[in-house]
């Protein structure tokens, strides 16, 4: 489907101007750091990058996919484990403008897309690191 710049009307400024703020905000809430379950998270995954044995050797609560996808990150480079939301947070976004394109018009998915969702997945009770938001990206990308 081709888009023009006719598809956009002022609620798509709007849309610029809130979403400014909620990325900001993602930004700043979506890196982890060493403190509670953070700490936990990078202990296991420097664990398996090391080559224990997940849930042999080293042990937590979580699925696999998330400790391989930190360890790898961790191999490319040793701060990338810290940014792993910000990866995924985008990639939830581009799926709901994706799935929102098939139901609304250009404006509301580039609302949906870039405020309600980076808003609902990095909310005030949001914890950076928290192993549902692969989950939820990869379902909404889906």
């Amino acid at each position: 489907m081709k888009y023009s710049l006719r598809d956009l009307s002022p609620w798509s400024a709007l849309t610029v101007l809130l979403a400014i703020p909620v990325w900001i905000m993602v930004v700043r809430g979506a890196v982890l750091s060493r403190n509670v379950d953070g700490g936990i998270f990078l202990s296991v995954t420097d664990g398996v990058s090391s080559g224990l044995s997940l849930y042999t050797d080293i042990w937590d609560n979580k699925d696999p996919f998330f400790f391989v996808l930190m360890s790898a990150a961790s191999q490319a480079n040793s701060n990338l484990s810290f940014f792993m939301d910000l990866l995924w947070i985008p990639l939830a976004s581009l799926g709901v403008w994706l799935l929102a394109r098939t139901v609304v018009n250009v404006d509301r998915s580039a609302f949906l897309a870039l405020v309600v969702t980076p808003f609902l997945i990095v909310g005030p009770f949001y914890s950076a690191g928290w192993t549902n938001t692969p989950g939820t990206a990869l379902v909404l990308f889906a």
